[in-house]
């Protein structure tokens, strides 16, 4: 399962990177690179059957500390 996650992720990462750095994007390809390693590290988490609580936890932690509602 680890092998075809990171081999997945190669692959977008071979189809899409190039792209970007053609265009010379840098704040884009840092974006990019931001939610590619959390994506990936999340990926793997769950692979090795962590358990990773759920993102809207932080999210809504975070917005009720600037006091926003949704």
């Amino acid at each position: 399962m680890i092998v075809v996650i990171l081999l997945a992720f190669a692959a977008m990462l071979v189809l899409n990177l190039p792209s970007l750095i053609k265009n010379r994007d840098f704040k884009l390809i840092a974006v990019y690179c931001l939610f590619y390693a959390a994506s990936l590290l999340f990926s793997l988490l769950l692979a090795f059957n962590v358990k990773v609580p759920s993102p809207i936890i932080f999210v809504d932690n975070l917005f009720r500390a600037i006091r926003l509602s949704y």
